[in-house]
């Protein structure tokens, strides 16, 4: 089954807005190493096999809410507590569901990997009978003897290959959605929207984090004063939260803005960019963002 690395009703906000009547909506989409936009309707757009396993429930639980709040946002309504704390929790998802949040995650939980069975090997090495009382457990809580033959070369790194699954990369990359989502609730929020034909762009890795000073790929603390999030949210709409300011608030924005707000939408994009057009602010400047 394919799922959506983006949610579907999120990529029908960037369609193009002169779809011919009677076709099917489509978004232009650009992959990082062809550099060449092409249509795709959102239901076949970034999407891969089976990746979210057993999260697809929950995930869709969200996306159903998120998608309800994100009309009365577009329609500039207010929002209740509790639909700003769930939509909190969706733009804290739009970070933690992605990919290439998932590969540096997936290292790291290799090497944290490696890093344990070092100490048990170090430990088995020096002291052999932890091991041998650790067999004899197993063997009493479990009645089973295949662990008889292990011996701590068994448990060497060099021996043995680590590879985290995705269920642990995924509940690693989730276990900070809630946590994020209390902070940003308390944040000040902007709902920037453009201009008709000023359209704003979304990627496969779609959530900019900066604190005016360092990379975002760096260590920026959500806390930090001047940190800034923002999010693409429609093709004429985008999420900015931070410190400096307080309440909801919608904002329009003149063309410069949105062209800033693109160009951090494609700042982390590893491999896809999305617009309703290939022409929007900021998009002669779109190769220096993209990565060759």
């Amino acid at each position: 089954m394919q799922a959506h690395v983006l949610p579907r009703f999120y990529l029908e906000g960037f369609t193009d807005p002169d779809t011919p009547v009677g076709q099917e909506p489509y978004a232009w989409y650009m992959q990082a190493d062809q550099r060449v936009w092409r249509r795709r309707a959102p239901r076949n757009l970034a999407t891969k096999p089976d990746y979210y396993l057993t999260a697809e429930a929950d995930l869709a639980q969200i996306e159903s809410e998120a998608a309800r709040i994100l009309r009365r946002i577009v329609a500039m309504e207010g929002l209740e507590e509790e639909d700003r704390y769930t939509f909190a929790v969706f733009v804290a998802i739009m970070a933690a569901r992605v990919p290439a949040q998932h590969e540096p995650i997936q290292d790291f939980l290799n090497e944290r990997g490696r890093k344990r069975l070092a100490l048990l090997h170090t430990a088995y090495s020096r002291e052999p009978w932890r091991l041998e009382a650790g067999k004899a457990r197993y063997r009493e809580e479990t009645g089973r003897t295949d662990c008889d033959d292990l011996k701590p070369a068994d448990f060497s790194p060099a021996n043995v290959e680590i590879t985290a699954n995705r269920v642990a990369v995924l509940g690693f990359a989730f276990s900070a959605v809630v946590p994020w989502a209390r902070t940003i609730t308390e944040m000040g929020w902007r709902f920037l929207t453009s201009n008709e034909a000023d359209y704003f762009i979304t990627s496969d890795h779609p959530l900019y984090i900066w604190d005016g000073k360092n990379l975002p790929n760096g260590q920026i603390k959500l806390l930090d004063p001047n940190v800034e999030i923002t999010l693409p949210l429609t093709r004429n709409v985008a999420f900015f939260a931070g410190w400096q300011s307080e309440g909801t608030q919608w904002q329009r924005v003149p063309t410069d803005l949105v062209a800033e707000i693109n160009w951090r939408s494609t700042y982390g994009a590893p491999e896809l960019l999305i617009a309703p057009k290939p022409n929007f602010p900021g998009s002669s400047e779109l190769y220096q963002a993209v990565p060759a």
